[in-house]
């Protein structure tokens, strides 16, 4: 005979204790004696890792037959119930369908949405209609919401849904939340038809969501049913229950979701389904009071003083750690964890947030303990994720040098064994001697003749990359499935080499055959996309690698766990860390829905947003009632200062109300926390004796120090003389970096040879000329249109005073040259001196000479202690330096600056003479044995970064300096 079920149909386990081991307990308490009946016992659980866990419970239990296990989306793969339901649509596939529509429908609302931002909205909208469709609500309801006095937006969000609605409601292939739901209608049906004549159980869910309530209620309803609701706690007094229930206390309560379970099974607390009694039932009447309904904290007062007693044993295992930053944070719970193993303990870290998770594990490697991560990593994140999605980069006409350095050398671009360490440093001398150098864009003309005439054994192999890089370029407009077949052919030959027969590695390891699933997927819903830009699919591709986790085979930790917060919710163990703890973390900042606002969701019958904390607030209940528990969270997030989580500032007000003994409870939970953070500030410190870090000052040998300079590193030799030691005596230079962004140097650079152009141009010198010329330069120069756009402008809008400059110049000067060079030799210090002038006009005063400056130009002051270049370029000019002009005398010196203004400096035989005595004095310093080459000499006239500042280990020595007042003079 089947044995029914004692006086409820509807159990549930208290907060704290092991969901599936007391699942199991309750199944062999009563059934146990008949293996008959346990065999035949159904019992369906809500997700796989629950499902490992009953049967990790059921094999510690002894030799037993097991009962059946299903998982609850099994129901949707029944084919007793799905019998003549249409084909199953992927989830991506209705994605893809609704981006078309969203993008059509862009288009005749007038509302603003980028092509590539069309699939995270199609991402966001089939959220929402999977919520629709488990509550098993229709769309055709929407356009009767009255939404006059709400914001454009959601008028244009009501007219988005209500055109889709009749697309979703035509007959077609099911999505699973659909099928899902249909499954369960028909499960129910069918039970109530003919009720099984063996137990069956629901175990683990909180009834949170509208099918699942379904299936609660029929199982309740069965002669031989149960449902086992996880976490609830027996603290709360009926009224309140019944207020939660009925909705009547909003959603951000922490049994508020599961009281809609209670509600569908028609009970208002159920009964117990073991005996186990939680870790600390004091605690646990603690934190139920402390997280009571908003409304109601008046219960803090009337039941708080009763609870004094209790607070020693109820907060004995609970820490709470505040650590000043988030590393700290993360060190601190690494030595807690490690601490635990050390302790032979089981552990687990429940947090929400990913960084932190990530953080930790990096410090617990430190030790050699691998945690036992249930996330895994993110696909986008894993080396064949960021391959595919920087050979996406390459999937466009132009390529950029950035983009093409970064997939070359990825380590798995020619990842086979013999090729890779000769691919990398082929690699690397492109990169160094052409790319560097080159423009944004990567110029492959040049790096052809560059191999050709430097290293022509390497063109076989540039002549494999560029074939594929070709192909790639030759990308265009197409279909999804042309796309993914490109991208996938291409991923396989860079993977395998040019030379290679083995398989490609990309596809190797748990990584890789996610990805190539990724790809299979997409190729498979490539009939619902349309036609897709380059941008669309990169977009596309970016955020289906992110939506999957993959979870690699590595040896971890058995003692040590990371959990996401839903597992907080059926698995408990020695030591619960609860990390992050702050507003916004955990409980997550509510997510913006930009279809549905609050009164669209109250007229359809959804819950309102705060259903996701009330969730979030059932996990923390869930996970703090362990038996030792370190709850964490960091003081400040960069230079900000953090809120603590709404729980905690309940918990901590809680206790300050109960004053002496709440606070003395309070301080030794921190107090305990002070062996972690104390461990974690002295694990990086330095112990050893700190002293003041000088100012380096290097004094290479005399034969060594340059005795020959040009009239611009002069000044540095003035301000920052180690910039002189490192670029012209240790010959360093900084290396052009990748992907040049449009910065003052380049601009500058640009706009000279804009100028210099134009000068040397026979053309009359016309304001169409200069603006022809700027065209025709900037467009080789800038390194993009906006760029070019913005550069030419500038261009244009001096034209006038150019033209109108180089007129009045002409009635009584002559142009001699642009960019002339000229040197001249000091041999009282034997010393050659060089310049190059931007421009040189003559006159019968003499020599006039220009400096043309895209900023402003040095005040008289710099000039006359610094900024020396237009007096020294006269010099040289002055002792026939510019070999076709000969010894002349100086008749002007100016500088144009090309925002309209032209300034003449004062120059005589007087300044020229002195200019001289100084250079000279200046060099001669420098011939000294003791004079050092010292960085940053007078910091407060420098106004831009050296390329040595790093060198010279800036940051060391900056904030004081004792060198400087002993030395330098």
């Amino acid at each position: 005979m089947v044995k029914k079920m004692t006086h409820s149909k509807t159990y549930a386990l208290p907060p704290g204790v092991d969901f599936g081991a007391e699942l199991v307990k309750g199944l062999l308490e009563r059934f146990g004696a008949d293996q008959r009946q346990l065999a035949q016992t159904q019992v369906f659980v809500t997700t796989a890792r629950m499902r490992g866990q009953v049967q990790d419970a059921l094999t510690v239990s002894g030799p037993t037959l097991w009962p059946k296990l299903r998982l609850l989306a099994d129901l949707s793969r029944d084919p007793s119930l799905t019998a003549g339901l249409p084909a199953l649509r992927s989830k991506l596939t209705r994605r893809l369908e609704l981006s078309q529509l969203i993008g059509a429908l862009a288009q005749t609302s007038g509302a603003m949405t980028s092509r590539g931002s069309r699939f995270s909205l199609a991402a966001s909208l089939d959220d929402v209609l999977a919520e629709f469709q488990r509550a098993g609500l229709s769309l055709s309801d929407i356009p009767k919401i009255d939404l006059q006095n709400s914001a454009q937006h959601w008028q244009i969000a009501q007219k988005f849904l209500a055109l889709l609605s009749p697309y979703l409601e035509v007959e077609g292939p099911l999505d699973a939340d659909a099928r899902l739901r249909f499954a369960i209608q028909k499960q129910a049906e069918a039970w109530h038809a003919k009720p099984p004549s063996h137990p069956v159980i629901l175990a683990g869910s909180t009834g949170s969501r509208e099918e699942t309530r379904l299936l609660m209620t029929a199982i309740a309803s069965l002669p031989y049913g149960a449902v086992v609701l996880p976490g609830f706690d027996d603290n709360t007094p009926n009224d309140i229950l019944e207020d939660l229930q009925n909705g009547a206390l909003g959603w951000d309560h922490p049994q508020a979701a599961l009281s809609q379970g209670l509600r569908a099974t028609g009970v208002l607390r159920p009964a117990s389904w073991t005996t186990q009694i939680p870790p600390n039932p004091p605690r646990n009447r603690i934190i139920s009071l402390a997280l009571a309904p908003a409304p109601v904290t008046d219960r803090w007062l009337s039941e708080g003083p009763s609870l004094a007693d209790e607070l020693e044993t109820a907060l004995a295992d609970l820490t709470l750690m505040e650590a000043p930053t988030p590393r700290a944070e993360a060190l601190g719970i690494a030595l807690a964890l490690r601490k635990a193993v050390e302790d032979k303990l089981a552990s687990v870290l429940i947090t929400p947030d990913r960084t932190l998770a990530r953080q930790v594990t990096t410090h617990l490697t430190r030790w050699g303990i691998v945690p036992d991560d249930s996330a895994g990593r993110p696909l986008h994140q894993t080396p064949p994720g960021v391959f595919l999605r920087l050979l996406c980069n390459l999937l466009t006409p132009q390529t950029r040098s950035l983009d093409l350095i970064a997939f070359l050398k990825h380590p798995l671009c020619c990842a086979d064994s013999a090729w890779r360490n000769e691919h990398l440093r082929r690699i690397r001398w492109i990169e160094a001697r052409i790319i560097r150098k080159g423009p944004p864009k990567t110029d492959f003309t040049a790096i052809t003749k560059a191999l050709a005439k430097d290293h022509p054994s390497w063109s076989p192999w540039w002549h494999w990359i560029s074939q594929l890089l070709t192909q790639a370029m030759a990308f265009n407009q197409q279909t999804l499935a042309d796309w993914t077949t490109g991208l996938r052919d291409l991923a396989q030959d860079f993977s395998s080499g040019p030379d290679t027969v083995a398989g490609p590695e990309i596809w190797q390891k748990a990584t890789g055959t996610k990805a190539h699933d990724a790809l299979r997927d997409l190729q498979a819903a490539s009939d619902a996309a349309g036609p897709l830009t380059a941008q669309e699919f990169r977009s596309l591709l970016h955020q289906t690698l992110a939506e999957r986790n993959v979870t690699e085979s590595i040896s971890t930790n058995p003692l040590v766990a990371i959990w996401g917060t839903q597992e907080a919710r059926v698995g408990t163990r020695d030591l619960v860390v609860l990390a992050g703890l702050n507003e916004g973390v955990w409980p997550a900042r509510a997510q913006n829905d930009p279809w549905l606002n609050r009164t669209i969701r109250a007229e359809m019958g959804l819950a309102p947003p705060e259903r996701e904390n009330g969730l979030s607030a059932h996990d923390f209940q869930q996970a703090v009632s362990a038996k030792r528990v370190i709850l964490s969270r960091s003081l400040r997030d960069g230079d900000a200062p953090t809120v603590a989580s709404r729980w905690l500032l309940r918990l901590e007000n809680l206790l300050e109300g109960l004053k002496e003994p709440g606070r003395a409870s309070l301080a030794a939970m921190r107090g305990r926390a002070d062996s972690y953070l104390a461990s974690a500030a002295l694990l990086d410190r330095y112990h050893g004796a700190v002293t003041p870090v000088r100012r380096p000052a290097p004094n290479p040998p005399i034969m060594s120090r340059p005795r020959a300079l040009s009239v611009t590193p002069i000044e540095t030799l003035v301000r920052d003389p180690y910039a002189i030691y490192a670029g012209h005596i240790l010959q360093l230079r900084a290396m052009d970096p990748l992907g040049r962004t449009a910065d003052a140097k380049m601009r500058g650079t640009a706009l000279h040879k804009v100028i210099e152009t134009f000068n040397q141009t026979t053309n009359p010198k016309t304001r169409d000329v200069l603006i022809e010329t700027a065209r025709t330069v900037l467009r080789q120069e800038a390194p993009s249109p906006l760029v070019y756009t913005q550069w030419l402008g500038r261009v244009t809008r001096i034209a006038d005073w150019l033209i109108a400059l180089e007129a009045n110049l002409a009635k009584t000067e002559t142009l001699f040259g642009v960019e002339k060079r000229g040197t001249t030799t000091f041999p009282e210090i034997d010393f050659v001196l060089s310049a190059k002038t931007d421009r040189i006009n003559v006159s019968d005063a003499g020599v006039h000479i220009f400096d043309y400056k895209t900023g402003s130009s040095p005040t008289n002051r710099e000039i006359n202690a610094f900024a020396k270049q237009l007096p020294l370029t006269a010099l040289i000019a002055a002792e026939g330096g510019f070999s076709e002009l000969g010894s002349t005398q100086i008749a002007a010196l100016s500088f144009i600056e090309l925002t309209g203004k032209i300034r003449d400096i004062e120059c005589n035989p007087e300044i020229l003479s002195r200019t001289r005595t100084e250079l000279i004095k200046l060099i001669r310093s420098y011939d000294q044995p003791d004079q050092a080459y010292v960085p940053r000499l007078r910091p407060n006239h420098l106004s831009y970064a050296s390329d040595y500042d790093h060198l010279s280990r800036l940051g060391e020595w900056v904030d004081g300096d004792p060198y400087l007042k002993e030395k330098i003079r």
